[in-house]
């Protein structure tokens, strides 16, 4: 006797992770609490404060200053570096570097000059010389990035840093424009130069990274990761190599999926979306071992992850792993239920019908510890049951069906094998 086959309960479901949030990336933020003044020391109501990140196209924060001339900035990410502009009527536009501490609050004090005119402005910019010279030249770059004038922007950089050899973030804003534009050569060298003026620029440490693994230089980028890891500073990078897998799977490039979920889980070690990813992808292949690999891994970070635990489960037993294939199927039972009620249900028909009966009446049995009452249940454990000579225990699940599904086509051929029995 043969049931009808069911379709494998297991789908790749891995569009459906599209994005990653981090616990951690989204705890790493930090504020900016500042106060704006005008030369005279008195407080100046109603600033615009605009903040953006040259590392992050459309980013965009913007408050006003209340009549004590403060205001808070909050940033969800202290790992890149931003610019806020102080702008109102009858003052000079304030341009200024910002890097929030994870963690902290920081206070900063501007003050606004009045504005004057063109030519006055000109002399002034002309006067200025060193650092100062170099932060002017720095934020028009800034500003040129904001536009979309990549070259200019370059430019602008570039000089800054002649102007200023000690200005890391102009050679970090270079690495950042390069890597955009896909020199990922000139983006790795600039980054290590922002890192050999000021070794705490995280931004640059996850640039350099990135310009490495995305030019193919294996070696130059896991060193890069792990200084990253030694900083405690990888989900934020991982996350969006992980997304790059996502859509590189949803393009059809089931390699290079593979490839960015592998990375992403090499560079954080606890991104379970990873090692979940690419036990789907597996187990969709084929490779059962490989998914049972992937699968057991997201188990050592979350043992009673539903997931996991089904392609386990699944794999193990097409594997001929009883022993691991039924310590998954005990963590199922207890953490998804219903699967348990549906989902192995199917798997249970799939057994029996590839004439693997002592498997499926394993199944079978966990379903009704979950679903006594599941009526399809009863009878195909009671037809397995009667097929290998066990017919006191087939008797009872077969007289269980009847009672619950009394109208069910198969009930008649249940009351045969009664009859048959007695």
């Amino acid at each position: 006797m043969r049931i009808a086959s069911w379709s494998i309960v297991f789908m790749l479901c891995v569009a459906t992770l599209v994005t990653v949030t981090n616990d951690a990336a989204a705890q790493a933020g930090g504020r900016i609490a500042g106060k704006v003044e005008d030369q005279a020391g008195n407080p100046i109501e109603g600033v615009k404060v605009t903040a953006t990140s040259p590392a992050v196209d459309g980013f965009k924060l913007e408050k006003t200053t209340n009549s004590k001339g403060k205001f808070v900035l909050s940033f969800t990410n202290a790992a890149m570096a931003y610019v806020v502009e102080l702008k109102k009527e009858g003052y000079k536009t304030l341009l200024a570097r910002v890097d929030p501490v994870s963690g902290r609050t920081e206070v900063v004090e501007y003050v606004l000059l009045p504005a004057t005119s063109d030519e006055q402005a000109a002399a002034e910019k002309a006067a200025l010389s060193g650092s100062g010279r170099a932060i002017l030249v720095y934020n028009e770059g800034v500003e040129a990035e904001r536009a979309g004038d990549l070259g200019l922007a370059a430019k602008k950089y570039s000089d800054a840093a002649t102007i200023n050899p000690e200005l890391a973030a102009a050679h970090t804003s270079l690495a950042g424009v390069a890597h955009r534009q896909g020199d990922y050569e000139t983006a790795a060298a600039e980054a290590e130069k922002a890192l050999a003026i000021d070794p705490t620029d995280v931004r640059a440490m996850q640039l350099r990274f990135d310009a490495y693994r995305l030019a193919g230089n294996d070696v130059k980028a896991e060193e890069a990761a792990q200084a990253l890891r030694e900083l405690g500073d990888v989900s934020e990078m991982a996350s969006l190599i992980f997304n790059e897998g996502v859509e590189a799977y949803n393009s059809g490039d089931v390699s290079t999926a593979i490839s960015k979920f592998q990375q992403a889980a090499d560079l954080d070690p606890n991104l379970v979306q990873a090692r979940l990813a690419l036990a789907k992808i597996f187990f969709a292949e084929g490779s059962l071992s490989e998914a049972l690999a992937r699968a057991e891994e997201v188990l050592e970070l979350q043992p009673d992850h539903a997931d996991a635990l089904r392609i386990t489960y699944d794999s193990a037993l097409r594997l001929g792993d009883q022993e691991t294939a039924a310590k998954a199927l005990d963590g199922l039972a207890a953490s998804d239920p219903q699967w348990a009620a549906t989902g192995l249900y199917q798997i249970a028909v799939e057994l029996y019908n590839n004439d693997q009966t002592n498997e499926a009446v394993q199944a079978l049995e966990r379903v009704l510890e979950v679903e006594p009452d599941h009526a399809r249940a009863h009878y195909l454990l009671g037809v397995a049951l009667f097929n290998t000579g066990q017919e006191g225990p087939a008797s009872d699940h077969l007289r269980r069906f009847i009672e619950l599904a009394p109208d069910d086509p198969d009930a008649v051929v249940a009351k045969d094998l009664l009859a048959y029995a007695q």
